[in-house]
């Protein structure tokens, strides 16, 4: 049985080292019986060294326990886990704004009706604000008629106490009765020693647990289209995963209420 402080001094090796190197740091701890020098033979670098150097020297600390085979295989399996990870995880910048010669990145809009066309169960839209997204709600409208379940997360004008002047929900009055639509109850947020509150201020969408988009962008027109916005399309790994994850937690935590 690996420690917590064992297997934290793993992934921190394996974050900080090029597989292949991680491949030998592991032959090596296997062929030499864990003898130091002869790993630490194997880095090329300083820094690799000092990554290595910590490894082992957790490993040490709790007696050499597992055995030298057996930490050898955690390592293996570790760097394979990330390679995997890694492999199936397809990240790209979204802009909206000015372009730059020979640059070219997915505008916000197109990037947000990608992750609307691409949910086949579940759909997830959190923004600030919302205006003016008629495009927008047209693929919510076919997302709806595929059968998808769209919950809609966004400020209140009456929680946020006038933060916002215009509940987003009415920028997709067509849909909201088959919307589930969410806010942050004002009960639920942190204050300062002033009273002041935050705000619902993220900006995301998720289709399904597999396609996410992080944005700066609210979900109106001129965000979409004029401003001077950026954000991450993330295909797959274990980001959109903790996403979804993270927002059923605060709706059955109730941080989030359906109205």
């Amino acid at each position: 049985m690996l420690s917590s402080a064992l297997l934290e001094a793993i992934y921190q090796a394996v974050e900080a080292l090029p597989e292949p190197t991680v491949v030998n740091v592991a032959a090596a701890i296997k062929e030499s019986d864990g003898y130091r020098s002869h790993i630490l033979a194997r880095v090329a670098t300083p820094q690799e060294r000092v990554a290595v150097g910590a490894l082992l020297g957790q490993w040490e600390h709790e007696g050499r326990k597992p055995i030298a085979v057996a930490l050898a295989a955690a390592l293996r399996s570790a760097a394979f886990t990330r390679k995997t990870v890694e492999q199936q995880t397809s990240t790209e910048l979204v802009w909206t704004g000015p372009t730059a010669p020979g640059v070219s990145f997915r505008r916000t809009d197109q990037a947000l009706q990608q992750v609307i066309e691409a949910a086949e169960r579940e759909l997830l839209l959190v923004t600030f604000a919302a205006y003016k997204v008629p495009h927008i709600l047209e693929a919510l409208k076919q997302a709806l008629e595929r059968g998808v379940t769209v919950r809609f997360v966004a400020e209140s004008a009456e929680e946020s106490d006038g933060k916002v002047s215009f509940s987003a929900i009415h920028a997709l009055a067509d849909v909201a009765d088959r919307l589930e639509v969410y806010i942050w109850p004002k009960a639920k947020r942190a204050t300062d020693s002033a009273g002041r509150f935050g705000s619902l201020h993220a900006k995301c969408a998720l289709a399904d647990d597999r396609l996410l988009l992080v944005s700066s962008a609210n979900l109106t027109e001129h965000a979409l289209l004029l401003n001077m916005e950026m954000g991450l399309l993330v295909d797959s790994g274990p980001l959109p995963s903790q996403v979804y994850q993270h927002f059923r937690l605060l709706i059955v935590e109730q941080n989030l209420i359906r109205i």
